[in-house]
């Protein structure tokens, strides 16, 4: 952040702060050429001679566009996002007839982990079944539990693999025997002895043919007591944040649904559809923004400069 604002010190750009953008305007033959703010009480128009870029995030505070589009993420108990991530510009776009897509996704981070001992345990669905390797990302491991389990995931330990969970989750059951656990957590008969058993078998060689969870991390689980976290979205942290938006070129255009271009309207991060589609890792964000913002700026120069060689 130090050498962008640097850069935009530099650069001469105007910068007006505590302005809230309200709507695009748009001219008859379907150019954005400007934008109404709200600043110190009143709105003024700001006229956009190469473009306007759209760089506000995306809508996890907007309750109503996260009902209507991804339901499943109104269960995870924070948002992370500022109160500016409402989905403002999504819409402002759309009013000026913009396309979106993959609003549905989303992600998800559930902190099992660390310290990353917790690995070595298993994660169970209800029904006592694995249903990922639990050394993965846990931003991944909470997208499989969200969107394919529904929010509902226990993990399991023996004494020699608990360890206190650094993001504070309490263990919520703890018995002397698998069936035991089994039966107060309150899942199918056999299932969870059934898994672990499976489980423990290939643990004992190093190898995990279900999940393919890494050697280092596979211990069996056999000196009791057993326990129990639940998981679940009413129970743990999850946090997430929207990653569907504004559908966009490589050059940062916005399109309309049919894929032409929005003259003059540009767009990037989380406002827009990017490279986070369906997944997420810790600082796509952050590249897809300056990455996809530069792309931006740089198009609507490249644009404005045609524009003024034509006498437009």
């Amino acid at each position: 952040m130090q050498k962008l604002v640097a850069a935009t010190e530099r650069s001469g750009a105007v910068v007006l702060c505590d302005a809230r953008a309200e709507t695009l305007v748009v001219e008859r033959d379907g150019r954005v050429a400007g934008v109404v703010v709200r600043h110190d009480g009143g709105e003024r128009l700001i006229r956009a001679r190469c473009g306007v870029i759209l760089t506000a995030g995306g809508f996890i505070q907007n309750d109503d566009m996260v009902r209507r589009h991804s339901p499943l993420l109104r269960k995870c108990s924070f948002r992370l996002g500022v109160d500016g991530d409402d989905g403002r510009a999504i819409r402002m776009a759309m009013g000026a007839g913009a396309d979106v897509t993959r609003m549905h996704a989303g992600e998800v981070a559930v902190p099992i982990t660390p310290p990353r001992r917790l690995v070595r345990g298993i994660l169970v669905t209800p029904a006592g079944q694995r249903f990922i390797n639990e050394d993965a990302y846990y931003g991944r491991v909470g997208q499989e539990g969200l969107f394919r389990q529904g929010g509902r995931m226990f993990m399991i330990f023996d004494t020699a693999i608990y360890e206190r969970n650094l993001a504070g989750f309490e263990v919520h059951h703890v018995e002397e025997t698998v069936a035991d656990l089994e039966r107060t957590i309150g899942m199918p008969d056999g299932s969870l002895q059934r898994t672990i058993a499976l489980y423990n078998q290939h643990a004992a060689t190093g190898h995990d043919p279900l999940f393919h969870k890494h050697a280092q991390f596979l211990q069996p689980l056999t000196q009791p007591p057993y326990a129990a976290i639940d998981c679940s979205t009413d129970k743990v942290l999850w946090a997430t944040f929207t990653l569907g938006g504004l559908r966009t070129t490589p050059a940062s255009a916005v399109l309309t649904p049919d894929g032409q271009e929005i003259p003059g309207l540009y767009a990037a991060g989380r406002t827009t559809s990017g490279i986070a589609t369906e997944g997420y890792v810790s600082g796509i964000s952050l590249g897809d923004g300056t990455f996809f913002g530069r792309a931006a700026g740089r198009s609507a120069a490249i644009v404005s400069s045609l524009r003024a060689s034509e006498g437009k």
